[in-house]
């Protein structure tokens, strides 16, 4: 966005309404500047520098001057022309506030400078402002010297022609530097004082800028929650600076968790858990009702994580835990995060893990349906023979097929004799004629037994 002299002027007015903008000619308003002077005719006093050289050959007589420090003393100006000042009694110091202040307000306060060191503030359109309004010449130096930007082509830069330059900092590091041209037109000791004045407001700002980009960057939370789920100002290079400080890349393997529930210490019990032994390998948010968990798989052991998971949700029944697919790329979480958050509102079951629970997943998409047709006919037969006989053949079915027909595994999570298992899937390949060896046939069944009885066989998962 371009900032016109009206804005300019209302910034002034802002800072102290009481003041009044003084002309050497009798305008009604200033905002009639906008509406009755052409463009070319405003002069900022870095178009004065330029003016002064080529006055003579100039076909204009009337021009206005932004002179908010009244330092027209310090141009030699042809009698001949006519020069409307605008003048502010405003400090010097005020005035460079009002003009950082300004592009925070009005301009995408973002770096256009050919370097990522500066990258988030816009020193560039500040320095050009800087020497247009003030006609102070500098220059923006890396640390090595090299010129990153100049703030006019008024002249050729030679470093012999540098009156005082300052560093700029990021804590101890140095970043580059602003160096301050000669002028052949203003007055060093006016020079001087600007230049030394715009040093202290960059430091104020820079201090401001590095200090919330530190603030931003060790905010483990602010990162993954602003960033990562919500597509936030945060850049990719960011990302990755934060997770190498972390000993993790973008490509590493990860998982995102959200943990839900009314009752928040039911939460606090999982993060403290978390945090006492993950603490290194999880990122943790809070987010209203529920925690955010990113955590990375590289140095853990999937499995039982997610059985410590299991164990510590299982007796809370207020408490819903979804758990995302593995995923390789940091970048995806947004999409990771959009996806789990819908289906935690659809859910019944209290920890669904997107690797492991599809089933679950399918369930809960169709819960509405009628899905009594897609149950297998053999399967009803086991279900109503439990009915009868108030037994337990379609959980020992599940169980059994679950834990892909050990009998032994299968009798330690029915807390059940190894003896009662042999007996129960007997008397199940009497009822029905399915063959339990055939991968499709108990893939098949699998679905059908999730289908007839959800609530009490999923927690075999």
């Amino acid at each position: 966005m371009n900032i016109s002299i009206h804005m300019i002027l209302e910034e002034l007015r802002e800072y102290n309404p009481v003041s009044e903008i003084n002309f050497n000619q009798s305008f009604t308003s200033y905002k009639m500047l906008e509406e009755d002077i052409e463009a070319e005719d405003i002069l900022y006093i870095s178009d004065v520098t330029k003016f002064v050289s080529v006055s003579k050959k100039s076909k204009k007589n009337t021009f206005i001057l932004i002179d908010p420090l009244n330092i027209l003393l310090e141009f030699d100006i042809p009698k001949t022309v006519n020069i409307i000042r605008i003048t502010e009694n405003i400090s010097l110091n005020t005035l460079i506030n009002r003009i950082i202040s300004l592009f925070k307000k009005y301009d995408d306060f973002e770096l256009k400078i050919k370097s990522s060191l500066f990258s988030g503030i816009n020193l560039e359109s500040i320095l050009v402002f800087v020497y247009k309004y003030l006609g102070v010449e500098l220059f923006l130096h890396d640390s090595k010297g090299n010129v990153l930007f100049r703030n006019s082509n008024s002249y050729k830069y030679y470093p012999q022609s540098i009156v005082v330059s300052k560093t700029i900092r990021d804590g101890n590091k140095a970043l580059g530097s602003l160096a301050l041209m000669k002028s052949k037109i203003l007055s060093e000791d006016y020079q001087l004082s600007v230049f030394h004045e715009l040093g202290k407001m960059l430091d104020k700002v820079l201090d401001q800028y590095f200090n919330n980009k530190k603030e931003a960057f060790n905010d483990l939370s602010k990162l993954i929650l602003e960033h990562l789920t919500i597509n936030s100002l945060f850049d990719n290079e960011l990302v990755n600076n934060k997770l190498r400080t972390l000993g993790w890349t973008s490509h590493d393997t990860y998982k995102l968790i959200i943990i839900q529930s009314s009752k928040f210490e039911n939460i606090e019990s999982i993060v403290d858990y978390l945090n006492d032994q993950y603490k290194k390998d999880t990122i943790i948010v809070k987010q209203d009702n529920k925690y955010i968990v990113l955590i990375n798989l590289e140095q853990i052991d999937k499995k039982v994580f997610i059985k410590e998971l299991r164990l510590i949700q299982e007796p809370k029944k207020d408490l819903k835990i979804i758990i995302s697919r593995n995923f390789n790329d940091i970048f995806e979480i947004k999409d990771q995060y959009q996806f789990l958050l819908n289906l935690i509102s659809k859910m019944n079951d209290q920890l669904i893990d997107m690797d492991e629970d599809v089933i679950k997943i399918l369930l809960h998409i169709a819960k509405k349906t009628n899905y009594d047709v897609y149950i297998n006919t053999e399967i009803k037969k086991l279900k109503a023979y439990d009915l009868e006989h108030d037994g337990d053949l379609v959980e020992t079915l599940y169980a059994y097929i679950a834990y892909e027909r050990s009998l032994v595994n299968t009798a330690e999570k029915l807390n059940v004799h190894r003896n009662t298992v042999v007996y129960r899937v007997g008397k199940i390949n009497e009822i029905i004629n399915l063959d339990l060896d055939s991968p499709t046939v108990r893939f098949h069944s699998l679905i059908s037994l999730l289908l007839l009885e959800q609530d009490k066989l999923l927690k075999y998962n």
